[in-house]
């Protein structure tokens, strides 16, 4: 029998069951909760009972004390790629390639997707947000994003069906944005795929649904939400709740005449940046 609701192509067994489990489900989760916790106080016994007492007999309070920013951006730049390897490999094995699909809360698929969704938090987000590196990291899950591109703080891409993003060449993602490849509706778990064209703005706080899509040069205003199986053609701007036409998008800004900095320079200096005292919030 086949699910109510599931979307056009959309496969039965990347859905799991007709229906979840909720108990068996919770028992899982539980098990994986417990698993990391473990494995994150063993980490946290080691730093500071043998790592950080030895690098303090080693090198002294004052000098341990000047170079702690320094050490704990090279301990990050370290432990990044485990963690970004450690995410691809837990996606590659419990999902392998995200396609469109609506699934049971509680089902196969859902609990997969919670699985992938822990492994990819150990991925240190908050430190790359704004720059080139995030980009490489939603590409190495599978995303498809261009050159240029801006993903401003507060988006939040980290609920599963990278493989379903397409993001062109120059385009932006305002702060506190939600692009709605993962969302939850009347008890299943509905993926989409969401496309935000070359040079086209999604503004602050506004939202694309699953199975929409912002054209090349396009402008999604600040708060409005685009509705599932929408698409803002080329060079409009949409506004609103559900979003509809309200004109021209606004020309691109004029760029910069001085020579501007490479975007691997810029995402160095503003990761570095995070580790000086009183620069947490950069």
């Amino acid at each position: 029998e086949r699910a109510r609701g599931r979307p056009a192509g959309a496969k039965r067994g990347s859905g799991g069951r007709a229906g979840g489990r909720p108990v068996a489900a919770t028992c899982v989760q539980a098990l994986v909760l417990l698993a990391g916790l473990l494995a994150g106080a063993a980490a946290a016994w080691a730093v500071a009972s043998i790592v950080l007492p030895w690098l303090l007999r080693a090198l002294g309070i004052t000098l341990f004390l000047l170079l702690l920013p320094p050490l704990g951006l090279a301990a990050a730049a370290l432990w990044a790629p485990f963690a970004l390897l450690l995410a691809v490999a837990a996606k590659r094995l419990l999902i392998g390639r995200y396609r469109p699909v609506r699934a049971p809360v509680w089902g196969s698929f859902h609990l997969r997707n919670w699985v992938v969704q822990r492994a990819v938090r150990l991925f240190p987000w908050g430190l790359v947000r704004g720059t080139v590196f995030l980009n490489a990291a939603l590409r190495a899950l599978g995303a498809r994003v261009g050159a240029r591109v801006h993903v401003h703080r507060g988006v939040d891409l980290l609920g599963g069906g990278w493989d379903l993003l397409d993001i062109g060449n120059d385009a932006t993602i305002g702060q506190d944005a939600t692009l709605g490849l993962v969302e939850l509706d009347d008890g299943h778990v509905v993926v989409g795929p969401v496309a935000v064209g070359a040079g086209a703005t999604v503004d602050v706080r506004a939202g694309v649904a699953g199975h929409a899509s912002v054209g090349a040069g396009a402008h999604l205003a600040a708060l409005s939400r685009l509705a599932p199986h929408r698409a803002v053609p080329p060079g409009e701007r949409w506004d609103g709740v559900p979003a509809e036409p309200a004109g021209a998008a606004p020309p691109a800004p004029p760029l910069p005449g001085a020579r501007a900095w490479t975007p691997a320079r810029h995402g160095l200096l503003l990761v570095g940046a995070r580790f000086l005292p009183g620069r947490a919030s950069a």
